[in-house]
């Protein structure tokens, strides 16, 4: 998956991060709509964890599903090597890890 590279792109990652955490929609919808191509799966330079990631880590099982209806990749490995499905697992994160099962993530 992308990382961000240049300042922009970082500032676009960590406000979509930030809205993920917050739950707001409307605004991640605003910036996968108009913010650099395929930001719903860019990941922060840090750690490398996206909105799927983050999503996962706080079982966010309705923000898990919209970010998969935006288009996010629910294989994304993280700069650990962690997918979205272990994030959840390792937290014992059952709904969200229905939902990412059901999208076709890969369990293994």
């Amino acid at each position: 998956m992308p990382v961000a590279q240049t300042r922009l792109e970082q500032l676009q990652v960590l406000k979509l991060l930030q809205s993920v955490r917050a739950e707001d929609k409307t605004q991640i919808e605003k910036l996968a709509t108009n913010g650099i191509p395929d930001l719903i799966n860019y990941s922060e330079a840090e750690n490398g964890d996206t909105a799927m990631h983050i999503a996962a880590c706080k079982n966010n099982d309705i923000m898990t599903s919209f970010l998969l209806d935006m288009g996010a990749n629910p294989n994304v490995v993280n700069q650990q090597g962690q997918t979205p499905v272990m994030r959840a697992a390792e937290y014992g994160h059952v709904q969200c890890l229905q939902i990412l099962a059901d999208a076709g993530s890969d369990m293994t």
